[in-house]
């Protein structure tokens, strides 16, 4: 079967299986496939058969696609959707979905992982080491950081500047980006009617 040439079943019901969380992936749905690609829709329940996402997480795996981060091709898994309920958030679940993707893609010989970053995935993606295809995008992205800092953390230009200058990556900037007692970076330029979109992408093996 052309599905399972790409990967199996079983192995997109794996990657969704979180032990630690006692939460199970399951097909919403039979998969979209050719020769060349699969098109899953996954939820995630937990052991009292509960869903856990608010979106559910929709996924692209391509045998032979262009690579973001070379000029390569090979094996590659786009993940269009994924949204955990607001009540079901707990500290490094979405980390924890996403360590457990990779090793199944790794496990199915896939070289890049992609997707759009939209809404708090701006921020979260990039904050576990996906990568902008575009530095214009990042650059962008900082600039609305700085907007913040000063708009509403109140920041003084100096202050900003040095947090700037010491930027390595968005996981550096997290503690000012999600403060205790004001609105944060995403809230706010959700509120602001900013539409933020970007292609990231990360290397699987």
């Amino acid at each position: 079967m052309p599905c399972s040439d790409i990967i199996r079943e079983s192995e997109v019901i794996r990657a969704h299986k979180i032990t630690s969380k006692d939460l199970t992936g399951n097909l919403c749905r039979r998969p979209d496939c050719d020769n060349y690609r699969r098109y899953d829709v996954i939820d995630l329940k937990d052991k009292s058969g509960n869903s856990v996402l608010q979106v559910e997480i929709a996924f692209e795996f391509l045998k032979d696609s262009k690579f973001f981060g070379s000029s390569g091709r090979g094996k590659v898994a786009k993940l269009h959707n994924i949204r955990i309920k607001s009540d079901k958030k707990s500290k490094g679940l979405g980390a924890e979905i996403h360590a457990q993707q990779l090793d199944v893609l790794k496990d199915n010989h896939f070289k890049e992982m992609q997707l759009s970053a939209q809404w708090d995935g701006v921020i979260a993606w990039p904050s576990i080491f996906f990568n902008f295809i575009s530095e214009d995008d990042e650059d962008e992205l900082l600039e609305h950081i700085a907007n913040y800092m000063f708009d509403v953390l109140e920041y003084n230009s100096d202050r900003v500047k040095k947090i700037m200058q010491n930027y390595d990556n968005i996981k550096s900037l997290s503690k000012h980006l999600k403060p205790t007692n004001k609105v944060w970076f995403t809230e706010w330029y959700q509120e602001t009617n900013r539409s933020l979109e970007y292609k990231m992408y990360k290397e699987v093996s």
